[in-house]
């Protein structure tokens, strides 16, 4: 074998790796970061937590005083990239994702609903891979709880997680 080949052959295998993007997201919970893009600028909607079963994303929403759970698909579609999709009661939310490590990564999302179509980009951080207590429901201790406004919707975390 030529030492051109294996040269190759190992940066081929250092540039591609193994791959980030797991197979399920269930039993995890995240934290990520939406940012609208309105009319060209950037606008945070700050961060936000949710926890993953085999079918449903929870969270705590503000607005309504609880968690909701919501129906999701999750789709692997690279070795480093996924897609995530919501869709309840006529809105339908979708993310593409990039893992860039087995702990975080970005992506873009749209969401549409009966007020249109927004969307923009997104960081997220994979914060425990068990299937415990959404943050801000009783099920644990809360400090300091903080609002963030998050596609359209107000929820209510801990901020000492």
């Amino acid at each position: 074998m030529n030492k051109f080949l294996i040269f190759n052959l190992l940066f081929s295998s250092f540039l591609l790796g193994k791959g980030y993007s797991p197979e399920s997201l269930t039993g995890l919970t995240i934290r990520y970061n939406e940012i609208e893009i309105v009319n060209g600028q950037e606008e945070d909607l700050g961060w936000q937590e949710g926890r993953f079963s085999d079918n449903m994303l929870s969270a705590w929403d503000h607005d309504e005083g609880g968690e909701i759970s919501e129906p999701y698909t999750y789709r692997k579609t690279g070795e480093s990239t996924g897609t995530l999709r919501i869709e309840e009661s006529g809105e339908v939310y979708e993310a593409l994702l990039t893992f860039t490590s087995d702990k975080s990564g970005n992506g873009t999302w749209t969401e549409k609903d009966f007020d249109g179509e927004f969307g923009g980009r997104l960081n997220f951080e994979i914060i425990d891979g068990s299937n415990g207590p959404v943050p801000g429901t009783g099920g644990g201790t809360t400090t300091n709880p903080v609002e963030v406004e998050i596609s359209r919707k107000s929820y209510w975390f801990n901020d000492s997680l």
